[in-house]
């Protein structure tokens, strides 16, 4: 989500083009860690419960820098007129912070080290 991100210039990202680049780089280079839909939103749903990642109108705000404070995200994730897989999505954690938790993390698959570390997206 971060590499999309930042291949959008910072603007939010939805779950479908999320699960697609989780699908293309999983059949490329890892396929035992593959998903099902559900399990990856599910997955999503706790990571927005972490308050990692923002969605719905917050996710707008937070990709153009506004303060966000106070905001109820699992509200919006859940009372927005939007189909599930298409609310803007935001990720608070930036590309540098995540390589060195993934660097750090002894249990960390090596296909996902590689790929956090190339600039392919």
């Amino acid at each position: 989500m971060v590499k999309l991100q930042d291949m959008n210039d910072g603007k939010p990202v939805n779950f479908e083009s999320l699960y697609s680049e989780y699908l293309k780089f999983c059949r490329s280079n890892c396929p035992g860690h593959l998903y099902d839909k559900p399990v990856v939103m599910k997955a999503l749903d706790n990571l927005i419960d972490f308050e990692l990642i923002i969605s719905g109108k917050a996710a707008i705000t937070a990709s153009t820098g506004l303060s966000t404070a106070g905001s109820n995200n699992k509200a919006i994730w859940s009372s927005s007129s939007t189909l599930p897989n298409y609310r803007p999505l935001f990720c608070y954690v930036d590309s540098d912070i995540l390589t060195a938790c993934l660097d750090t993390y002894p249990n960390c698959p090596v296909e996902l080290r590689y790929w956090i570390h190339s600039r392919t997206f």
